[in-house]
């Protein structure tokens, strides 16, 4: 009976946590989407204020009755608002639903897709071990930086130019530190 019961969770923690990582993988394809949508419909601003601010671009869009008027900067604006809203919960939620889909689907009960437990077999204080490890990885800000200067300049790096824009410049570095504050202080959301 006991054996019937855990197969029941299984079954149930299985599809729970495949609805909620595909739920969540379309909503961070869709952000995603937007963004380039986003992006290769900007226009130059016409304002001379949000130019003289730094943007490069912006748009007017109407959906649902509302008018919307989404503007670029190449970095951060002199002032940023007190409430700034980032689009990182779509894929933090994709990739932790899809660590815990694998956990539930093979490591719970390995022996049900007839991996041997004597060949591989985790205890419970490793499984924890590892959701723990995960959840408490850090990044510093100067990896990030790296990451971008490693991965994005050389190919993106004219079309940066092209804006005007350096990440070495005052305004970059000031950006920077400002995230790197920010991470620090513990990524906090409004």
């Amino acid at each position: 009976m006991e054996r019937a019961v855990d197969a029941y969770l299984l079954d149930c923690a299985n599809l729970l946590l495949r609805w909620l990582h595909v739920v969540a993988a379309i909503a961070w394809i869709g952000s995603s989407f937007y963004f380039v949508f986003l992006d290769s419909s900007l226009t130059p601003p016409v304002d001379e204020r949000l130019r003289r601010d730094g943007a490069t671009g912006e748009l007017w869009a109407v959906h649902g009755g509302g008018f919307y008027h989404p503007v670029k900067y190449a970095v951060a604006p002199p002032r940023l608002p007190e409430r700034l809203h980032w689009f990182y919960w779509e894929s933090y939620t994709t990739w932790l639903s899809g660590f815990a889909l694998l956990a539930v689907s093979y490591l719970w009960q390995a022996d049900i897709y007839l991996v041997d437990a004597r060949v591989y077999a985790w205890p419970a204080a490793w499984m924890a071990g590892a959701a723990g490890d995960m959840l408490v990885a850090h990044v510093e800000p100067a990896q990030v930086l790296a990451v971008v200067q490693q991965r994005c300049v050389p190919c993106h790096g004219e079309a940066l130019a092209s804006k005007g824009v350096r990440l070495d410049s005052a305004q970059a570095l000031a950006q920077q530190a400002l995230i790197a504050a920010w991470w620090r202080a513990g990524a906090p959301v409004p």
